[in-house]
């Protein structure tokens, strides 16, 4: 009799910690396909934006960026990008005048993702422009 509770309380505990474990934030793919939505600065710009996620040969997100509004309309590869769980970031060269290198950071929650972007110039550390990004995915 005691070894059936004792059976029965370890079922119980195991149940119990299995469902009180969370679910994975993201599934593994689902972030690929094409998020599209707009940005601003904070300077007052603003335009479009388009996301393009990928998941290269090697397993590891890859994509591209197009954007317009502001300075110009562009569209960049990125150099790198992450995506881990909820979070992304990544990074792109910014062909438009003057330059730079774009970083982006966000999350994705579901079927959209926004988060902040910064634009620098060079070796320099401190921002030429910077904004948020929102996108729903297509």
């Amino acid at each position: 009799m005691q070894n059936r509770l004792m059976v029965c309380l370890m079922a119980l505990a195991l149940g119990s910690v299995a469902f009180a474990q969370e679910k994975p934030a993201q599934a593994a793919d689902s972030y690929v396909g094409t998020w599209a939505g707009t940005w601003t600065s904070e300077d007052g710009g603003s335009g479009t934006v388009e996301l393009t996620f990928e998941k290269g040969a090697d397993g590891k997100p890859s994509g591209s960026i197009k954007s317009s509004g502001g300075d110009a309309e562009h569209a960049a590869p990125f150099k790198s990008l992450s995506i881990d769980d909820n979070k992304v970031t990544g990074t792109w060269e910014y062909p438009a005048e003057g330059g730079g290198e774009v970083t982006m950071d966000g999350a994705i929650d579901g079927t959209t993702a926004k988060g902040t972007w910064v634009l620098r110039q060079g070796q320099a550390t401190a921002a030429v422009a910077q904004g948020t990004w929102t996108t729903t995915k297509k």
